[in-house]
């Protein structure tokens, strides 16, 4: 198989004595399911954040679609993100100005490109699979944080990214809506032969992951 994801050494410290994250090695196939879980505090969010290029190491290497984003200039990295992978974030981080249709199509304007005919398209039809396609004219603040939350996983998988990094992406669900999103996300990934990552605290949703990675193994 093919590795998207590789890591190898990785450092990251947040303030003198802080924090501090290690991972000695990490390879994530081209369209696997991995999950990562653990504590709060244990750094999962953090390593998705350095997987995506937001975050660069204080020492180690980290490869995506064969790139090794951490050497990258932050312009460059946020360009590759742009290009090749999807973010939810635990945050979400809509823009409040924009509506719903306008954050789902954000990662377009953000590369500087129109969208398509066929991308308002996908986005009507990604909104209806979440549910929130009666919220697209609506802004964030008009939106409940599940909502906000489908809107956000939406705008991931606009541009059909060969990475899909979530961070709690059904933390803010309901058990229907949760299932909606999940099935969602795996039924695209699949259909754009994408790769998922996804960090979260729902341990019951781990059995439909292939790779399980525990960071409070090791701590």
């Amino acid at each position: 198989m093919t590795t998207l994801v590789r890591a190898a050494d990785l450092r990251f410290a947040y303030g003198e004595g802080e924090f501090e994250l290690f991972v000695a090695s990490l390879h994530i196939e081209l369209g696997q399911h991995t999950v990562v879980i653990g504590p709060s505090g244990c750094g999962k969010t953090t390593l998705a954040h350095l997987i995506a290029g937001i975050l660069t190491p204080s020492s180690g290497q980290t490869e995506v679609c064969g790139v090794g984003i951490s050497t990258l200039s932050d312009s460059a990295r946020r360009a590759f993100r742009l290009d090749k992978i999807g973010m939810v974030f635990q945050q979400f981080e809509l823009l409040g100005y924009l509506t719903a249709l306008e954050n789902i199509l954000l990662p377009f304007h953000l590369a500087e490109q129109s969208p398509a005919a066929s991308d308002f398209g996908r986005a009507q039809n990604l909104a209806e699979r979440m549910g929130v396609a009666h919220t697209l004219q609506r802004r964030p603040e008009k939106l409940s944080q599940g909502e906000r939350q489908r809107v956000a996983i939406c705008r991931a998988l606009i541009a059909k990214p060969q990475l899909v990094i979530c961070d709690e992406p059904t933390g803010n669900l309901d058990p229907s809506a949760k299932l909606a999103a999940m099935d969602l996300l795996f039924e695209q990934v699949a259909k754009d032969g994408a790769t998922l990552l996804m960090v979260t605290h729902d341990h019951g949703l781990l059995e439909r992951f292939a790779q399980v990675i525990d960071m409070g193994s090791s701590r």
